[in-house]
């Protein structure tokens, strides 16, 4: 697994947090790609996700199929591989953070 990023989220993660909002997106070398959607609605998901409270890691990475990363991790409780991918994936609250200044960015540019 690709370490995180200073977002809290690495470039491929974010498309599971754009598909929790219903969003269907994708990442392919560095770029993350949202299908059928305007610029405003993506940075309206953004602004709900900073003010979500109820979106964690572990709800993130329940999206995951293969959470399985080191050895004897296919001998864990489906709940222990939730839990651990979460917190290897997602730094939420970091994230909120970054989100937050990428946000500002772009309402200063409009």
């Amino acid at each position: 697994m690709s370490p995180k990023n200073d977002t809290g989220i690495t470039t491929n993660r974010w498309p599971i947090l754009l598909d929790h909002y219903s969003f269907t997106a994708g990442a392919f070398a560095g770029v993350i790609e949202v299908e059928k959607a305007a610029v405003d609605d993506v940075v309206e998901v953004l602004k709900d996700f900073q003010a979500d409270v109820t979106i964690s890691a572990e709800a993130l990475a329940e999206s995951i199929v293969e959470k399985a990363i080191d050895k004897f991790d296919e001998y864990l409780p489906e709940n222990l591989l939730t839990q651990g991918y979460g917190a290897r994936a997602f730094d939420i609250d970091n994230a909120k953070i970054k989100t937050n200044a990428l946000l500002q960015g772009i309402i200063v540019k409009n």
